[in-house]
């Protein structure tokens, strides 16, 4: 499994929250605003690293979607 950084692992952990809490991904501005990153540019970057790391996966239905494809041990 491919490592990710301290922040990656936040975010992650905060969009498995969120998911499990109303159902839904968090917008980019939401993930940005629990983060401490004020640039949607910035979540982005995070999302995509996660992304090509196995983290997360775009959705099948939407070209900008990203979905958690399974709960993987990121800790």
């Amino acid at each position: 499994m491919t490592t990710i950084t301290a922040k990656q692992l936040a975010i992650y952990k905060l969009i498995l929250q969120h998911v499990a809490d109303t159902g839904l991904m968090p917008t980019i501005r939401e993930i940005g605003a629990k983060a401490g990153i004020s640039s949607p540019n910035g979540v982005n970057r995070h999302l995509k690293a996660l992304i090509s790391k196995g983290y997360l996966s775009h959705g099948k239905d939407r070209s900008q979607a990203v979905c958690v494809p399974a709960i993987r041990q990121a800790a």
